[in-house]
């Protein structure tokens, strides 16, 4: 069986172009404090830092665009029970953005080499999901008021999303931060940060510590089987691979775009310094 892909991906460049312009004309003006560098000289406001890293955010989701095009987009499920009728399987995708074009494929001529790329590509996505949390969590703690501190001088430890909602709520309910533009940004999206992102960072240190695929066949589908058991039940059609991999990359992709949208107004505001 062939299946022919044609998908055009995220393209942030104008958001991107447009929050690095906010950011160098605050550096001109100098409406930029340096308080960020009492904490470690990676929280430093730079241009050429903030390119890397708005780049590495969007290059990530791409990636993880082409992996839910690919392999969970076109999932034959027969194949993953154990029928044979649509062996070879045979996945040729176009992926495109901006003006570029970029062409990846697989074949698989059983159901185990099949399973294998399955259970491979969602251990990618999975990792490549959690970092790009951890690089928004980053990029907002360079260009927003900080949520997570630590001994001055000491380098950031990579934080979870997880672990900065809660610090963040916490502080609102303490009255040391306000629901500013930037809590309100992140409240609309509550309702998947709380249901997904426990599944997201079990998922995570699963593959990154231990062994297990975390995915098994049930009643003719692919489904995940390690879960925050608080937010899913087992029979739950959100397990199904493809479902998951659909809702989580379709909430990542909504958030960092409503994000940039928050940070270029923030930017852009010709009274307001940057941490603001």
């Amino acid at each position: 069986m062939v299946i022919l892909v044609k998908e055009s991906l995220i393209d942030l460049h104008t958001k991107k172009s447009q929050l690095v312009s906010g950011v160098d004309q605050k550096i001109i003006a100098n409406l930029i404090n340096g308080l960020n560098d009492v904490f470690h000289k990676d929280y430093k406001i730079d241009s050429n830092e903030l390119r890397v890293l708005l780049d590495s955010i969007e290059t990530r989701i791409r990636k993880c665009q082409m992996i839910n095009f690919l392999y969970f987009r076109t999932i034959d499920n027969s194949i993953v029970t154990g029928n044979a009728t649509n062996l070879p399987f045979l996945v040729n995708g176009e992926f495109s953005y901006a003006t570029l074009i970029v062409g990846q494929s697989f074949e698989a001529n059983d159901r185990l080499a099949y399973l294998e790329l399955i259970n491979s590509n969602f251990q990618t996505f999975i990792l490549a999901i959690a970092s790009i949390l951890e690089n928004l969590v980053f990029l907002k703690e360079i260009l927003v008021k900080k949520v997570i501190l630590h001994k001055s001088a000491t380098k950031p430890l990579n934080t979870p999303m997880a672990t900065y909602l809660d610090f963040l709520k916490n502080l609102v309910k303490l009255g040391y931060r306000q629901q500013d533009p930037f809590y309100h940004c992140i409240d609309n999206h509550t309702l998947f940060f709380d249901k997904y992102l426990s599944t997201i960072n079990i998922l995570r240190n699963s593959f990154i510590h231990g062994y297990s695929q975390n995915t098994s066949t049930a009643s003719g589908n692919c489904v995940i089987t390690n879960f925050d058991q608080k937010q899913f039940i087992p029979s739950s059609a959100e397990l199904e691979i493809e479902n998951f991999v659909e809702i989580v990359l379709d909430n990542i992709s909504r958030f960092t775009n409503d994000l940039f949208d928050q940070l270029i107004v923030s930017t852009q505001a010709v009274t307001v310094s940057i941490p603001a």
